[in-house]
This record gives C-alpha cells, sequence and structure tokens, in this order.
C-alpha cells in the first residue's frame, strides 16, 4: 500500500511538472510599481545660483512676473516683465515657449503659480525658479536696474 501511495505520488508531480512553463515560455510578471511620473523641469534657485545662470547661460530668458510698477522701482537686469496677474499673462508667455527661463516674483508666491502654470504647458524645456524672489535677490546683494522715469 506504501508502495502505491509512493508511486502514485511519483506519478502525479511527473505529470504536473509536464504542464508547468518552460524557461522561455514564461510571461513576465505585471508591473507592480505604478509608471513614473513624468519628470519635473522646475529647478529651485538662490539669488547666487540665479546670478550664475544669468552669467553663463546666454540663452535663459528672466521672467519678472510682478507688476509694472514693482518692475519699474526695481529689476534683475535684462528682465522681461510679464505680469502673472495681468489677464494677457496666457498669452505673452507663449512669446519665450520653447526656451530656458528663470522665473520670480517680490517673494516666491506668484512665481510658484507662474511655474506651476508654465510647467503643466511642456513647452519650457527648464524652468528656474528663484524661490526668494526680487526681495531675495536685493537683500543678496546683487545687481538691481531701475526704471528711469520721464521728467514731468
Amino acid at each position: 500500500m506504501i508502495r502505491f501511495s509512493l508511486t502514485l505520488c511519483l506519478a502525479i508531480c511527473c505529470t504536473a511538472t509536464g504542464f508547468a512553463q518552460k524557461p522561455g515560455d514564461k510571461k513576465k510578471p505585471a508591473a507592480t510599481t505604478p509608471a513614473a511620473a513624468p519628470k519635473s523641469r522646475v529647478q529651485n534657485v538662490s539669488p547666487d545660483v540665479a546670478e550664475k545662470l544669468i552669467a553663463e547661460r546666454k540663452d535663459i530668458v528672466v521672467i519678472d512676473v510682478r507688476t509694472v510698477e514693482e518692475f519699474d522701482m526695481g529689476h534683475i537686469a535684462g528682465a522681461k516683465n510679464i505680469s502673472f496677474i495681468d489677464s494677457d499673462f496666457d498669452v505673452l508667455i507663449k512669446e519665450v515657449e520653447g526656451k530656458p527661463v528663470l522665473v520670480h516674483c517680490a517673494a516666491g508666491n506668484r512665481s510658484m503659480r507662474a511655474v506651476q502654470k508654465m510647467n503643466g504647458t511642456g513647452k519650457f524645456p527648464e524652468i528656474f525658479h528663484l524661490t526668494s524672489g526680487f526681495s531675495g535677490w536685493e537683500e543678496a546683494g546683487k545687481t538691481v536696474v531701475k526704471t528711469a522715469k520721464a521728467p514731468k
């Protein structure tokens, strides 16, 4: 009886092995991790890093998203003023699509919203965000340009 049980067990094991997949026939297991989110093109930078980018990268466009009045009181040399709160922001920002940009506002809040909007378009290869804003730029002792007003 024991011999019969062993024989039966052995036969079942051999049969089951015949139905098993061969190594080359195995399907790859389904991915267990979700697909990676698209890599953000946004890099937060300090005034020192921003200054270095401006000096070394002649292709970078400095975007000041403050109001015209704020811009006129002082701005980074060569900056382009495109106010985030103006209704034509979405239209004006298209002028710099496809270019690397350095974005800032006064303290970092408006520029963060602008950066999120710009990054969402997928049309900017690199976006650098001056997290401390123009106030951080001034506190770091960086060069400031003031727009000359015509005499009244």
